[in-house]
C-alpha cells in the first residue's frame, strides 16, 4: 500500500513515527501535515522525518529541531511547543542517567518507502 494511502486510511495513534523515504522522494512535507490532520500521534508523540541535509522543514507546522549527520538530516515534528529532545536539554541526575519530559514509547510506526510500486 503507498504511504499515502496508509496514513489516510489509519485509525491507531503512535507515540513514535519515523519516516525514511528516498531524499527525492516529492511531498514530504505533505507527509508531516497528513499525519498531524489525523491525529496520528497523540500530544507526547513525535515524527521523525530523515531527509538530505540540502532539504529545510523548518517552515513545516509542528516543525521542532533538526539533527544534521553528515549528508543526512532527522526533522523532528511534535504538538508540545515544550517539547525536549535528546541530546540538547537534558538533565542528568547524579546517577548519569539523563531523563527527558517526554513518556516512554509505547505505539511505535516505521513507514518505509518502495520505489517499485
Amino acid at each position: 500500500m503507498p504511504v499515502e494511502g496508509f496514513l489516510r486510511s489509519c485509525e491507531t495513534q503512535f507515540d513514535l513515527i519515523f519516516m525514511d523515504p528516498p531524499y527525492d522522494y516529492p511531498g514530504m512535507d505533505k507527509l508531516v501535515a497528513t499525519i498531524f490532520e489525523r491525529k496520528l500521534i497523540p500530544a507526547h508523540g513525535w515524527v521523525i522525518l530523515e531527509h538530505r541535509n540540502t532539504s529545510n522543514f523548518e517552515a513545516v507546522p509542528h516543525w521542532e529541531t533538526t539533527r544534521k549527520y553528515g549528508t543526512s538530516c532527522f526533522s523532528f515534528f511534535g504538538w508540545e511547543e515544550d517539547w525536549i529532545y535528546p541530546p540538547i536539554n537534558r538533565s542528568i541526575s547524579r546517577t548519569n542517567q539523563i531523563t527527558y519530559k517526554k513518556p516512554l514509547i509505547k505505539f511505535f510506526v516505521y513507514i518505509g518507502f518502495d520505489n517499485n510500486l
